[in-house]
């Protein structure tokens, strides 16, 4: 599977205007199987709900996008006073949902928006077993561990500051060592009024080792997965048999 991620600032709070930026920074041949944009990717992090919420407009969009270009489609926006992940099929079905778990209360999140209640499901893609989680969930590893064994790819978007790059770096690492799966970043890039975002959207293969480094320009940045990693790391270092809970 060829993966891309699409890593950009969002024109704060006018998701119109972002709608025609992610046009042009996809081009006319993407060339991916899966393209995947950052958290809240139409507005940035706003802390006004009324201002991320999104629209049938915007969900007609991302079908779209997915449409013109054979690609699934992931984005997280507003919804409902939730923080949401949406995963869109090449034809634009919507596929999965997932309401973020983690509010970051140190930055006004659980102040704002509403918490999502259950754990993520597996999204089911074309073979592929996707555990969806956003941005602060990744400082919680319970989330991935009580799923790892059903996941081929744990894909996180997220609007990761540049004060704790270290830590995004580190616990992205983590994730891929511990759950033996691909583990995928997604991060945007700029200042919106309050913080400062350093891309650095990163890929990690099942080892650990990393696959992609986007650095800190916009851009779309693709990288080749294989199903076939996954299973070969679990079968020759089969850590999960000596699980103990």
């Amino acid at each position: 599977m060829r993966l891309g991620i699409l890593q950009y600032a969002p024109v704060w709070e006018d998701a119109a205007a972002t709608r025609e930026k992610i046009v042009r920074l996809v081009g006319s041949h993407p060339g991916c199987d899966l393209l995947a944009l950052p958290e809240m990717c139409l507005t940035g992090f706003s802390m006004d709900p009324e201002r991320t919420q999104v629209t049938p407009d915007d969900h007609a969009f991302f079908a779209d996008l997915a449409r013109t270009h054979g690609s699934a489609v992931v984005y997280c926006v507003g919804d409902g006073g939730q923080i949401a992940l949406f995963l869109r099929d090449r034809d634009g079905a919507l596929i999965g949902r997932y309401a973020k778990r983690h509010l970051f209360a140190p930055g006004g999140e659980a102040a704002n928006y509403q918490s999502g209640e259950v754990p993520p499901e597996i999204w089911n893609w074309e073979g592929w077993r996707i555990l969806p989680s956003l941005c602060y969930d990744l400082r919680f590893p319970y989330q991935f561990w009580s799923r790892a064994s059903e996941s081929d790819l744990i894909l996180l978007p997220a609007n990761w500051p540049t004060a704790r790059a270290n830590h995004w770096r580190t616990l992205l690492a983590a994730r891929a060592i511990e759950n033996q799966c691909w583990t995928v970043g997604v991060n945007r890039t700029g200042d919106d009024p309050k913080t400062r975002h350093h891309g650095h959207s990163q890929v990690y293969d099942p080892t650990g080792e990393i696959a992609l480094e986007a650095g800190s320009l916009e851009g779309l940045f693709t990288v080749d997965l294989g199903l076939e990693e996954v299973a070969t790391r679990r079968q020759r270092f089969p850590a999960f048999a000596d699980r103990r809970e």
